[in-house]
């Protein structure tokens, strides 16, 4: 099942935000309100589809392209893995710092990247923010892309 990890944050009260993503102009008010939404969360924390889609208003549609304008941006690293079953499956991470987005994709094995944009071809499924452990939120399993 896919899911979506937080990533890291300097303090827990509140997380300080680049002048270039607020400036970024390529992205929506969507894109930018999931990045930070994701990334206020503890590093490492997981969360399905489903629960940013009722979390924060999105339907499946404009999910998916929140989705997709963040891995145009690079703020979003799709990865492509193996199930405890056996099945591939995708995560996304995302980060609020580019630098780190691009650095963690150059530090995935070729076999993981799955982005159209980065490596020719691939699905969209799970989303990951940033890296590191992981806890809190909730996941499916068999749950598609939105």
């Amino acid at each position: 099942m896919s899911k979506v990890i937080a990533g890291k944050s300097l303090n827990t009260h509140y997380i300080p935000v680049s002048n270039a993503l607020i400036r970024n102009s390529e992205i929506d008010d969507g894109t930018f309100r999931l990045i930070c939404w994701m990334t206020s969360h503890t590093e490492g924390w997981e969360v399905n589809f489903i629960f940013i889609q009722k979390a924060l208003g999105y339907g499946r549609d404009k999910l998916r392209k929140i989705l997709k304008t963040a891995e145009s941006q690079n703020y979003l690293v799709r990865r492509k893995i193996r199930t405890e079953a056996g099945l591939f499956d995708f995560e996304y991470h995302i980060f609020k710092d580019t630098n780190d987005a691009i650095a963690f994709r150059k530090s995935l094995p070729q076999a993981e990247l799955t982005s159209d944009l980065f490596s020719g071809g691939g699905a969209t499924r799970g989303v990951l923010t940033g890296g590191g452990s992981t806890g809190g939120g909730s996941t499916r399993g068999g749950e598609s892309a939105p």
